[in-house]
């Protein structure tokens, strides 16, 4: 999936691609990220977190429900000044 790395002097850069061109956007507001992808074919994704990357990452689903905005889903998130990854998990295989 793609990955974002989000840390704590709010620089924003993509990880890895991901299949189908699914692009993750980050946009930081004053205590929020708003993190937004495609509404194209993205039905069956969903968004996860993690605090670290490699083999000690722990994906869990993000349960905030995400709301269509334009083409776009977006989910509102707090800042919580630790770094963050985020990426989209297939539910399908």
């Amino acid at each position: 999936g793609q990955t974002f790395f989000v840390n704590s002097t709010d620089s924003i850069r993509p990880m890895s691609p991901i299949p189908l061109n699914i692009a993750l956007t980050i946009a930081l507001t004053q205590g929020n990220s708003i993190i937004s992808w495609t509404t194209n074919g993205t039905a069956s994704f969903r968004l996860q977190t993690t605090s670290i990357l490699g083999l000690g990452a722990n994906w869990t689903a993000i349960t905030n429900l995400s709301s269509v905005v334009g083409s776009q889903y977006q989910v509102t998130l707090p800042r919580t000044g630790g770094t963050q990854f985020y990426r989209l998990k297939s539910l399908t295989p």
